[in-house]
């Protein structure tokens, strides 16, 4: 058979087939039946949302529970510490760092909260340090960007 009658076979497998005829050839390095197959396999498109849309989305939803949980697990380690001043300019600098972030990207600061479930908890704001808020202002700018 001529090579453009095998290809029109494989058009008519069906793409699971398609795929193991691939790796097969792969196997035997066998690239020129491999890139037939895959010249015949059917091309997909599927709607979606803008990239940049998608990333922020995705990236507020990820800064929100990482925020929520960091928040919560210092409040423990707060309340169960001898010496919870360390803790307190943990929270005071998450909290300062958040509302940077929010303020940068646009985005309610009380939205983040109420979703992580932090709205109207104490951030003790007068212990923010500023190294800390420095490093968790990176840390949540890089989750949204």
């Amino acid at each position: 058979m001529k090579t453009s009658q095998v290809s029109k076979l494989y058009s008519q497998l069906t793409p699971k087939e398609q795929a193991a005829l691939v790796f097969e050839a792969k196997v035997r390095r066998n690239n020129d039946e491999a890139d037939a197959i895959i010249a015949s396999v059917p091309v997909q498109t599927y709607p979606r949302y803008h990239f940049d849309y998608m990333n922020r989305s995705l990236g507020l939803w990820q800064l929100t529970g990482f925020y929520g949980t960091i928040y919560f697990k210092t409040r423990t380690m707060m309340l169960s510490s001898n010496n919870p001043a360390r803790y307190l300019a943990l929270i005071a600098s998450m909290d300062a760092a958040l509302v940077a972030v929010c303020d940068r990207v646009k985005v309610s600061v009380d939205a983040i909260k109420t979703q992580a479930l932090c709205l109207n908890e104490p951030v003790f704001s007068d212990y923010a340090q500023e190294d800390l808020v420095d490093g968790y202002t990176e840390i949540f700018q890089r989750m949204v960007d």
